[in-house]
């Protein structure tokens, strides 16, 4: 069973004057599509290109970018940026209007000039399951909060995609597994495993 929690609307936006030593920072997917269907003939060709996520890395390779790296998380695509960015370029972050606050801290405390744009919005968009079920699977921290709000933490083993959205589950969960590759496909066979060794466990106590 699949339901969204979310939704994504693009964010109408100017895009700011930049220069081609700067930094440009993408944290989802989303905000790759909303640039260019806005912007569908801006050059990035000179700039370097970060991201965060395998999926946001394939977008902007579909624009014909080279992406310099490509982190787990926005905290460690900062602290990456701390160690490579010896000519302290300035740098722009394009994300939505839920984000957290890791890269920005990071960059701030280390004097490098950072700004953002919001190019998307999230809207929590809750609703009450009431068909049984045994686990959930989370793909952001958005998803969990929209979830809590029509829905009562349970003893549900949860799922995450990756520790961002962990830490949130875990403030209103008790049994957490995390993926160890933030990917929908090793989301799915990380609880593929999990219910196979179950049911192992029980064939073998027969």
């Amino acid at each position: 069973m699949i339901e969204d929690f979310i939704e994504i609307y693009e964010t109408e936006f100017e895009l700011p004057k930049f220069h081609s030593k700067d930094i440009l920072v993408f944290t989802s997917k989303n905000a790759v599509k909303s640039v260019f269907n806005q912007y569908p003939n801006v050059q990035f060709q000179k700039n370097t290109i970060l991201c965060v996520g395998k999926k946001t890395e394939k977008c902007l390779k579909n624009k014909n970018l080279t992406v310099k790296h490509t982190a787990n998380s926005a905290k460690k695509l900062g602290e990456w940026l701390i160690l490579n960015n010896n000519n302290k370029q300035s740098v722009l972050h394009f994300c939505g209007n839920i984000k957290r606050k890791e890269l920005e801290n990071i960059l701030i405390k280390n004097q490098v000039n950072y700004s953002e744009i919001e190019v998307y919005k999230t809207t929590l968009t809750p609703k009450k399951i009431n068909k049984p079920f045994d686990g959930v699977l989370f793909l952001s921290p958005s998803g969990v909060k929209s979830y809590i709000l029509a829905d009562n933490p349970s003893d549900k083993i949860v799922f995450c995609i990756g520790n961002t959205t962990a830490n949130e589950a875990k403030k209103h969960f008790k049994q957490v597994i995390v993926s160890d590759k933030p990917s929908v496909e090793n989301s799915i066979k990380i609880i593929e495993n999990h219910y196979g060794n179950i049911q192992n466990k029980k064939i073998k106590s027969k």
